[in-house]
């Protein structure tokens, strides 16, 4: 048997008279960490392994003292340890190994996202979009953006099924020919590249002079969607290999012996 305890950075402190004696008397890993909540996880095999506690479960506990409840729309993955406790309420030792991992678990979901087969599968307006031999990142073509306005024509791909709910991965690489600001691809509800623009995470609003993944989560709330990417600049910018994934964010730990 393992005891465990996660620690949350947010309000206030946890605690509750209702677990077993070596949380009641656990000593405290650290002083910035501030809700902790107690879990027993039975090891059965040895190497890394899935917790299965999600965010909603751990929200649920941490609002159960929360006058403002919290939302697991916003849960700090990053802002969460893992500490092994033994059953006197001594601490073990901090799991390094105790964090959230993102995996993609499915084929990726964009139809030539490198466009080696020109526009194929991809709807776009002439003359802001070209594709060009000889400048990708991987592989033989690129889409080229090249523009002195700033407006927003589009090249577009969808419908893309998804399961609310569940996370997807964007992914792809760009490259600018100047300093601009980033024609970046974007998530919106299929049929519409102007409005329901969706929350991702974070992606760099500036473009690289040399060749940068970008990377976005996001977390879907229709059941389809279209990627978008709009001439935004007033310059020439590179895109390739874009990719789309479902993908799974999982606590994972490697207990040891």
């Amino acid at each position: 048997m393992k005891h465990l305890l996660f620690s949350m950075a947010v309000f206030a402190l946890f605690c509750s008279p209702a677990f077993s004696n070596w949380y009641d008397n656990a000593d405290w890993q650290d002083d910035f960490y501030q809700y902790r909540i107690p879990l027993e996880v039975n090891i059965t095999q040895s190497g890394a392994q899935i917790l299965n506690i999600s965010e909603e479960q751990i929200v649920t506990l941490v609002n159960a003292t929360e006058d403002v409840p919290c939302t697991s729309a916003y849960f700090e993955f990053n802002n969460v340890t893992v500490v092994e406790y033994d059953a006197a309420g001594s601490v073990v030792g901090e799991l390094d190994t105790g964090t959230y991992f993102i995996s993609e678990d499915g084929p990726n979901l964009v139809y030539n996202g490198g466009f080696e087969l020109d526009f194929a599968g991809w709807y776009h307006y002439a003359p802001s979009f070209f594709i060009e031999s000889g400048a990708s990142y991987n592989g033989s073509k690129a889409l080229k953006v090249e523009s002195q306005n700033v407006d927003k024509n589009n090249t577009s791909q969808g419908p893309m099924t998804t399961t609310v709910g569940d996370w997807y991965m964007l992914k792809y690489w760009s490259k600018a020919q100047q300093n601009t600001y980033n024609t970046y691809v974007n998530i919106t509800t299929y049929g519409s590249a102007s409005t329901a623009v969706k929350r991702t995470s974070h992606i760099p609003s500036l473009a690289s002079f040399n060749w940068t993944q970008y990377q976005a989560l996001y977390k879907a709330d229709v059941p389809a969607i279209q990627l978008n990417i709009y001439r935004t600049i007033q310059g020439v910018q590179y895109l390739d290999d874009i990719e789309f994934y479902h993908a799974e964010i999982k606590l994972v730990i490697d207990p040891g012996s």
